[in-house]
């Protein structure tokens, strides 16, 4: 049996330009009530030789809902790909081709709001990204080259107020960076060299004060200072 009791196979033969096709469809129950997933193949269910899947592939939670829609061509993942949450909500959104990411890519909260959007070219992740907070306020932006961080990177707080930005080469901090309180006042500024922080970084109060310089070689401290706190 090719499949367990409780994954009973229903086949139908279909014809599409003259070629014989084949339906699979598994439930979750023996009563074949509870459809699980039905997609098409190559061939017949019970032919020796592992299972080609092509076409439309559809499965189902429990309550018949549908859970996930994608396609294949001769086995493989080609076009687009949808995960949905339990209630309906689409979960995730993706292109393939030839089985490999290919095209827009995008994720979503329960409560329907985008979580995450962006592209893949040749299987990599590519260009900018976007990262949301579940009220849908942006998050960060990212860029991608070769599957890695790499370019122009900025953050947020959730009341839209810059938090970062800096850059990226090969996933790794360089360069001069800023970080902002949530009022959008400065907090400090901080060089990179290779991902470490290299001289005097200025740690600033919401109100602009300095409150303590650190110098840094290679990522470690040296040096330290705290301005004194005056007395009430």
């Amino acid at each position: 049996m090719r499949y367990s009791l409780m994954l009973l196979v229903l086949s139908v033969s279909l014809f599409s330009c003259g070629e014989k096709a084949n339906m699979v469809k598994t439930f979750y129950d023996e009563e074949k009530k509870m459809i699980k997933e039905e997609y098409g193949i190559k061939g017949a269910p019970d032919e020796a030789g592992p299972e080609v899947r092509n076409g439309l592939y559809k499965a189902f939670y429990e309550d018949g809902k549908l859970k996930e829609e994608k396609v294949y061509a001769d086995g493989e993942l080609n076009g687009a790909r949808k995960l949905y949450f339990a209630d309906g909500k689409v979960d995730i959104e993706e292109n393939y081709k030839n089985g490999l990411f290919e095209g827009p890519y995008k994720a979503h909260f329960a409560n329907g709001k985008v979580k995450e959007e962006g592209q893949y070219v040749n299987n990599e992740i590519t260009g900018l990204w976007k990262y949301y907070y579940e009220s849908g306020q942006l998050k960060e932006e990212v860029n991608f080259a070769n599957n890695l961080e790499n370019g122009l990177y900025k953050k947020y707080h959730e009341n839209g107020t810059l938090a970062a930005e800096g850059e990226y080469k090969a996933e790794t901090e360089n360069g001069l960076w800023k970080y902002y309180h949530a009022n959008g006042a400065e907090q400090e500024q901080v060089t990179y060299v290779n991902g470490k922080e290299e001289g005097w970084v200025y740690v600033l109060s919401e109100m602009g004060d300095t409150v303590k310089w650190i110098n840094y070689k290679e990522g470690r401290p040296l040096s330290f200072k705290e301005k004194p706190q005056m007395q009430q």
